[in-house]
């Protein structure tokens, strides 16, 4: 009974996020929803200057972070090891752990206290994170994705070496020191952690969750669509370096959106 509530919570799912109107949804729904500040919503003539509030408190709290990031960063490899080594056998777990991650990701990203709004909370992300947590959770439930890795052609490998940089996540403009492998901010950046799990997913293609995959990828692509359009508002120098940065998260959130709307039967596996 459990199994077959499951295929059928799965197959409406999958139904309904091949819908256009879906993703118009998961666009319309946040956006009118202004963010909060101290239990009231921001009006729309305080808005720029509550964002840029709001972006500087965030870089504060960032930085109380950063004596945890080695720690973090292990703690990513183990769950990659787990994903790579364990197969199927700890598959629910992975899942709820994912899950939680981005529960961490939405608060580390879209809540702040700053002194001047004190409680501030970017209610767009919170929404739409908080959506691709639930739907790890969902994954959790129904086990649709297979982690075990098979061979694969050669040049469905491209997403690694964009998985990698992103775990590397060199943020200072123009300096490539290896020890961000160590000490970048990559856990607690959604714009990262979201293209390493998306490069997972299409190492393991087809055998995944597919409605997980659209609204991560859609949430992907529109994540890297406001993290782009913050360049233009920096100088030419941290503007090139910050588009550098986050475009492989456009590049693979679009391929992997387009790739989980097409047929099963016209990928290789």
């Amino acid at each position: 009974m459990i199994k077959k509530r499951s295929q059928i919570s799965y197959e409406s799912m999958e139904r309904l996020t091949r819908k256009w109107w879906f993703y118009l949804l998961l666009i319309v729904v946040p956006v009118l929803i202004p963010p909060i500040a101290s239990n009231r919503l921001v009006p729309f003539n305080e808005l720029g200057e509550f964002i840029w509030d709001f972006v500087q408190t965030l870089l504060i709290k960032k930085s109380s972070y950063l004596p945890l990031m080695p720690t973090l960063h292990l703690a990513v490899l183990i769950l990659i090891f787990l994903i790579v080594r364990s197969g199927n056998r700890l598959r629910r777990g992975i899942s709820m752990l994912i899950g939680f991650h981005y529960i961490a990701l939405a608060y580390f990203q879209t809540i702040a206290v700053s002194e001047k709004y004190g409680l501030s909370i970017i209610s767009v992300g919170l929404i739409l994170f908080l959506a691709v947590a639930f739907f790890w959770f969902w994954e959790a439930s129904v086990g649709k994705t297979d982690f075990t890795f098979h061979k694969l052609p050669l040049r469905n490998y491209w997403v690694i070496p964009i998985a990698v940089f992103n775990f590397w996540d060199p943020d200072i403009p123009w300096d490539f020191d290896p020890m961000f492998f160590i000490t970048s901010t990559s856990p607690i950046a959604i714009c990262m952690m979201t293209t390493i799990y998306l490069a997972i997913l299409n190492l393991l293609f087809p055998r995944i969750n597919f409605p997980l995959f659209r609204v991560l990828s859609f949430v992907g692509i529109l994540l890297a669509a406001f993290t782009l359009l913050g360049a233009f508002f920096m100088d030419v120098r941290e503007g090139s370096y910050w588009i550098f940065l986050h475009t492989p998260m456009l590049i693979i959130s679009l391929y992997s959106f387009r790739r989980g709307l097409r047929s099963i039967e016209t990928e290789p596996v």
